[in-house]
Formats: C-alpha cells, sequence, structure tokens
C-alpha cells in the first residue's frame, strides 16, 4: 500500500515537473493569468515533494514569456539582479509593462482610426 502511495506521489510529481517545463504564455493570456497557472503548477510540485527556489520559477516565467515581453526581460535581466528579485516584484513589473503596451496599442489603434475618418 505504501509503495502505491508513493508512485502515485511520483506519478504526480513527474506530470507537473512536464507541464512545468513545457508552460508558455498563451498569445492571449495576460500577466495575471499566467502567473496564477505557473503558481499552480508550483505548488502541485511543493505538495508532491519537490523543492523549488523562487529563482527557478523567476527564470521559467522570463524565458516563456510571449514575444511582446521581449523588451522588458532583456530591461529586467539587464537591471536586475534574478536572484534576489522577488515573484511578488517580477509580477508588477510584469503588469505595469503590459498594461502600458495595452494602452499603446489601443491609442495606435485609435489613431489610425482617426486617420482613416478624416479622409
Amino acid at each position: 500500500s505504501y509503495r502505491k502511495v508513493a508512485d502515485i506521489k511520483n506519478e504526480k510529481l513527474q506530470e507537473f515537473r512536464s507541464r512545468f517545463e513545457l508552460a508558455r504564455m498563451r498569445p492571449t493570456e495576460s500577466i495575471k493569468e499566467y502567473f496564477t497557472r505557473i503558481e499552480e503548477l508550483v505548488n502541485g510540485l511543493r505538495t508532491n515533494g519537490e523543492v523549488f527556489e523562487e529563482e527557478k520559477i523567476i527564470e521559467k516565467i522570463l524565458q516563456s514569456l510571449n514575444l511582446k515581453f521581449n523588451n522588458k526581460k532583456v530591461i529586467l535581466e539587464a537591471t536586475k539582479d534574478l536572484s534576489t528579485l522577488r515573484l511578488d516584484d517580477l509580477e508588477g513589473e510584469l503588469v505595469t509593462y503590459e498594461r502600458s503596451f495595452n494602452q499603446q496599442k489601443y491609442e495606435t489603434l485609435e489613431e489610425a482610426s482617426q486617420e482613416k475618418d478624416d479622409h
């Protein structure tokens, strides 16, 4: 019976590891949604005995962001000490960037619409 419990736990751990390694931010996913998904995977790993450093989670998130975050990613990697960066701080930085990015996109669409109406 104990053997079966250990096997089940190990299978779950392998599944969560695989899902964590393969996780990528989806094109339509917000930063908040992506962080929630990653946190659920990490919680699953921890529940099944995996020891997970915050730095590893941060590295994973940075390497698996959408292309629209490339500029922010480069800036973060150049200006922040990733070994001391907290997950909450990273999320805050990325949410702020996402908001700004979406606002610029909206304003560009508004301007394009105005120009079209003016012609």
